[in-house]
C-alpha cells in the first residue's frame, strides 16, 4: 500500500493515495507499461481506455472483461471537481454504452495513442450516478506514483517511504534578486540524502534561464529548500518549477509551475 493512504479517513481524505501494488507469483497477460513521466498537463493524453468487470445497467456482473473510451481531464481540472490529492478525471460521453461502476475499483486506464500502451491511472471512485452515462469517475494518477511505483517494482524493501511531495512552490521578485521556496513532506525521510531543484523559464517558449540545486540530508518530515537568483533577467513573466528527488531511492516529485513577473 502508499504509505500515506488512510483506512480509516473521512471525507475527502478517505480517496486520497489509494494505490497499491501487487506482487504476483508469475506472470499475468500481457505487461503495460508505466507512463514516460510526471507529465505536465499540457502533454496528457486526452482519451484513454479503461476496462473492468463492474456492475452493468441490468445490475448483473459480466462473465467477459468490458472495455470502453473515456475523456481524460488533467490533474490541475480534476481538483476543481474533486478535492483529492494524485487523481485525474474519466468521463464517458452521454451516448456511451458503458461507465465505470461497483466492481471496477482497481482496474487500469490505459494510453493506446502510441505504439506502447501505458497506464495513466487505476479506477477509484466518483460522484453520486457515476454508474451512468456521461458521469465523471477519478482515476488514481499513475504518473504522480510513478517513481514510488518503480521504487517498489526494484524490490528494494523500503515499503514505508513515500514520494518527497511538494506541497508549494512560492516565488517573489526581491527587486535585486529572486528567492524561491520550495516546501515537500516526505514519510520516512530523516537522515536521507534529498535534492531540491528550482528551474526559471520563460513563460512565452519555455526555455530555462536558470537552474538551481539544493542538496542535503532530510532533517525532518516536512522540509524547506530556499534559492535566490541575481535578477539579471529581461523583465516579463517566467514560470518556476521546484523538483525534490530522493537521491537513495531515485524517487522524485515535480510540482506544477507556478507564475513569477519579474519587474
Amino acid at each position: 500500500m502508499y504509505p500515506r493512504w488512510r483506512p480509516n479517513a473521512t471525507g475527502d481524505r478517505a480517496f486520497a493515495y489509494d494505490l497499491a501494488v501487487l506482487h504476483l507469483v508469475r506472470p499475468a497477460g500481457t505487461p503495460v507499461a508505466l507512463p514516460l513521466a510526471q507529465l505536465p498537463d499540457a502533454y496528457r493524453p486526452s482519451e484513454a481506455r479503461v476496462a473492468g468487470w463492474g456492475r452493468e445497467a441490468t445490475d448483473t456482473y459480466p462473465s467477459q472483461l468490458k472495455t470502453a473510451r473515456i475523456s481524460v481531464s488533467t490533474p490541475t481540472t480534476c481538483r476543481g471537481v474533486f478535492n483529492v490529492h494524485g487523481v485525474i478525471c474519466g468521463t464517458l460521453p452521454a451516448s456511451g454504452e458503458a461507465s465505470t461502476c461497483d466492481g471496477d475499483s482497481g482496474g487500469p486506464l490505459v494510453d493506446t495513442s502510441e505504439d506502447v500502451p501505458r497506464l495513466i491511472g487505476v479506477v477509484n471512485f466518483g460522484l453520486d450516478g457515476v454508474c451512468e452515462r456521461g458521469a465523471t469517475g477519478a482515476f488514481a494518477d499513475v504518473g504522480t506514483f510513478r517513481t514510488w511505483v518503480a521504487y517498489i517494482t526494484r524490490a528494494q524493501g523500503r515499503t514505508d517511504l513515500s514520494l518527497p511531495e511538494v506541497s508549494s512552490v512560492r516565488a517573489r521578485d526581491l527587486g535585486s534578486r529572486i528567492r524561491v521556496l520550495v516546501t515537500w513532506c516526505q514519510d520516512g525521510a530523516r537522515g536521507r540524502p534529498m535534492r531540491a531543484d528550482m528551474f526559471l523559464a520563460r513563460a512565452g517558449d519555455g526555455t530555462i534561464v536558470r537552474r538551481q540545486t539544493v542538496r542535503g540530508a532530510a532533517t525532518d518530515r516536512c522540509m524547506t529548500a530556499t534559492f535566490f537568483a541575481d535578477d539579471t533577467f529581461p523583465n516579463g513573466p517566467y514560470l518556476v518549477v521546484g523538483k525534490v528527488i530522493d537521491v537513495r531511492s531515485g524517487m522524485s516529485f515535480r510540482a506544477p509551475a507556478v507564475r513569477l513577473r519579474i519587474r
